[in-house]
């Protein structure tokens, strides 16, 4: 046995490196993003006049909120029934949170027939007109990358059964949903509206089958810089920047390729509290292994971590 000196502390061996491409336009990427600080709505009297009307309430039913709304906003406004299987309508100020549900609307089409549902262009007609109804402008709402079209996405719900005469299976569209996303300083908030902006769904005759308004108070509260798309992709390169687990091993990558590059306010889900809301940027890539290539996404910081811009 050799004895010697006291032994050298392990060190890790440096992450493997990845050539990475950044092929996604970047004429439209931001200097700088504001961080902002969320408020309680002021949901204005009109708004409350008209989510009233579209519910058949009146401010004498209000009752005691569910919990399920008074543990996220103790000045949560409720009217209705939460069991399901009767109308409500929920107003969480501090949430900016309205959800309005109305089952009677919506046909099983067996006890209750399927009659004039609203087709496509319909539901977003009737979209438009419920979205100036809670205040929200159509410039407010998320465009489609490179346009200035509103980036829309729809949802259809469909209802089986045997007919009782033919004894065949039929399938009905009996709901048709639009979600308009909000879009803050030009940049689209995440999700489908869900994380902010506004769902709407219509049934029989066109009637309102549920109708949720996610909109955050928000106001400036740091205005910061932004990485550049070299810098993201020098934190690829080194491995700051984590890579989702579905690339594997960062060995058996041999070339990242970004193709899509896009800015994003991150925003918690509509009925979750939250203190700041703050932009991201969302990537999509190629990864080339040695085991083939796949496709990756992964959201990431975009502000620069340093003290405001100004």
């Amino acid at each position: 046995m050799v004895s010697g000196g006291p032994s050298a502390t392990p060190r890790s061996a440096p992450l493997a490196q990845i050539p990475i491409v950044w092929a996604a336009p970047t004429n439209a990427w931001p200097n700088e993003l504001w961080v902002y600080r969320v408020y309680p709505q002021e949901f204005s009297d009109a708004v409350m006049s008209n989510v009233l009307a579209l519910a058949s309430f009146r401010m004498s039913d209000c009752t005691r909120a569910p919990a399920a709304f008074a543990e996220k906003d103790k000045h949560a406004l409720f009217f209705g029934n939460l069991d399901g299987h009767y109308k409500h309508l929920a107003i969480c100020p501090k949430l900016g949170f309205i959800d309005y549900y109305d089952p009677k609307a919506e046909a099983d089409g067996y006890f209750q027939p399927v009659v004039e549902v609203p087709d496509q262009r319909e539901t977003t007609r009737l979209g438009l007109r419920y979205l100036r109804m809670v205040g929200i402008d159509l410039s407010q709402i998320a465009t489609k990358p490179g346009t200035s079209d509103p980036d829309l996405h729809w949802e259809t719900r469909t209802t089986g059964f045997i007919d009782q005469k033919t004894k065949r299976e039929v399938n009905l569209t009996n709901r048709f949903t639009v979600f308009f996303r909000r879009r803050i300083d030009g940049i689209n908030v995440g999700g489908i509206a869900l994380n902010g902006g506004m769902v709407v769904g219509f049934g029989n005759h066109s009637k309102v089958v549920e109708l949720q308004l996610y909109w955050r108070n928000l106001k400036p509260y740091e205005l910061r810089e932004c990485l550049s798309p070299e810098e993201i992709a020098e934190g690829l390169n080194s491995g700051q920047i984590v890579l989702p687990p579905k690339a594997g091993p960062r060995t058996d990558i041999t070339k990242l390729t970004i193709n899509y590059g896009m800015p994003y306010y991150d925003s918690k889900f509509g009925d979750e509290p939250e203190a700041f809301v703050a932009p991201k940027v969302d990537l999509v890539g190629i990864a080339e292994r040695l085991s083939g290539p796949i496709t990756i996404q992964l959201q990431v910081p975009i502000l620069r971590p340093s003290a405001p811009a100004r």
